[in-house]
């Protein structure tokens, strides 16, 4: 059975998803107005260097939170440690190779992307800062999912929910006081300090007696570290490749200003999608908890179960009523600034993140089985067929827009929602079937 906090700690998720939506949409509103849609967009082309550095991370990031789990379901807090410590330097060795062949290679692209000389000098000039603050973004990530390891995904929520509303008010404030685009690096960094600060208390009082830092990394725990994320390596790997491709696509054919609408439609229907993912992301320790000695095919139904009833009961009306009164709320959101191919664009990501959406409590269970090969193929097939779509049909044809571009994604995310139930569904059958060991619940025997 679900641990007596696992309903607790689904709340926290959709309260702290819910602060930092609403903490999206304020700072959101006052970057457009005070940037304009052309400047807003080169600095989410900057920021495709943090896309790209999210490489950094190489999966480790959920397999460490779920290998903590497993560790400390069977009381080897050894391994706990020994995990935690391999993946930590892993992670930072990786985060500042890419970060180095980041600040050589952008000043190389950004001639090609066609934008106006002071945008590409812009660009230039900030992308060693970006890229340095992205390793470090990647660190503090890996550091913070220590915490759903021991069970406290709760105060990783918190952790993640501070960084968002730390890096908005400094970037607003900062903007407001006529910085320009540094004012939003600047409080970017502010927001990951907090988070760091904040997950090392949280670290420190959920593993008093753990002795964290006293676990000395090992070869072993880096083999089963890429054993249970070498799919979401790829995963990793897809994303990263995609989302750049999407924005330089809209930026040659559309303008920096397409990119920005864009970006606004798709993060605002993410992050309203969040409220309720992040909740559902406590699925995943406690199938790591149920599974850490063998599987229970019947408890992890339940548990998927009360996920998939929480959609349809709670999320699927929030939904239809957000969906038919986007308009408005677009319009208040940003004034004169509202466009009808930003409300349109929101629309169909929205419709597309709803689908998805009931594909996550699949998702979750494979990941705490350590079923992950299907992870990697559901975003093969969402990130393949939307670029499939954009590269081969809209270019060619001359269509590429914030609205085409966003129903290529949208209709990727709900193809790949179906194969994933469908992966689901067969591996449970499997493990009711065999009762066989998860590859991923061996125990690990510590070593130098």
């Amino acid at each position: 059975m679900p641990t007596p906090g696992f309903h607790r700690k689904l709340t926290v998720g959709v309260v702290g998803a819910g602060l930092s939506a609403g903490t999206m949409l304020w700072s959101y509103r006052a970057y457009v107005r005070g940037l304009g849609y052309d400047t807003y967009g080169v600095w989410l082309l900057l920021t495709t260097v943090v896309t790209f550095l999210q490489l950094g991370s190489v999966g480790l990031t959920p397999a460490v939170a779920k290998l903590v789990a497993e560790a400390l379901g069977v009381g080897d807090r050894e391994a706990a440690r020994v995990h935690i410590r391999t993946a930590l330097l892993a992670v930072s060795a990786c985060a500042v190779i890419l970060a180095t062949s980041a600040a050589v290679l952008v000043p190389l692209a950004v001639p090609r992307l066609g934008l106006a000389p002071a945008q590409q000098t812009l660009i230039v000039g900030w992308a060693p800062w970006v890229a340095a603050l992205s390793a470090y973004a990647i660190g503090v990530d890996t550091f913070t999912a220590i915490l759903p390891g021991a069970g406290r995904i709760d105060l990783q929520h918190w952790c993640q929910t501070l960084m968002t509303v730390t890096t908005a008010v400094v970037s607003v404030v900062l903007l407001h006081a006529g910085m320009g685009v540094q004012a939003l690096l600047i409080g970017q960094m502010a927001g990951y300090l907090a988070q760091h600060l904040m997950a090392a208390l949280c670290t420190r009082a959920v593993f008093a007696d753990l002795r964290l830092w006293r676990g000395r990394p090992s070869m072993a725990s880096l083999r089963r570290l890429v054993d249970v994320g070498h799919n979401l390596i790829g995963s990793s790997v897809l994303q990263v490749l995609f989302v750049p491709v999407n924005r330089v696509l809209l930026a040659q054919h559309a303008g920096p200003a397409a990119v920005s609408i864009y970006e606004l439609a798709y993060n605002g229907s993410m992050r309203f999608r969040n409220l309720f993912e992040t909740g559902l992301r406590a699925v995943m320790p406690e199938v790591s908890r149920l599974s850490a000695v063998e599987p229970d095919p019947r408890a992890i139904t339940r548990l998927h179960g009360q996920a998939m009833k929480l959609l349809w009961i709670v999320v699927v009306p929030i939904y239809a009523a957000v969906w038919l009164v986007a308009p408005a709320l677009i319009q208040a959101w940003l004034g004169d600034r509202a466009t009808a191919t930003l409300i349109a664009a929101f629309r169909v990501t929205m419709a597309g993140a709803l689908v998805s959406l009931f594909a996550v409590p699949a998702y979750y269970v494979l990941l705490g089985l350590g079923r992950t090969r299907p992870l990697f193929v559901e975003k093969l097939v969402q990130l393949g067929l939307a670029l499939a779509l954009v590269a081969g049909v809209l270019v060619p044809t001359h269509r590429v827009g914030a609205v085409t571009v966003s129903s290529a994604v949208a209709f990727g995310m709900a193809v790949s929602a179906v194969y994933l139930r469908r992966a689901y569904h067969l591996h449970l059958g499997a493990i009711g079937r065999t009762d066989a060991p998860l590859v991923a619940s061996r125990p690990l025997v510590a070593q130098s």
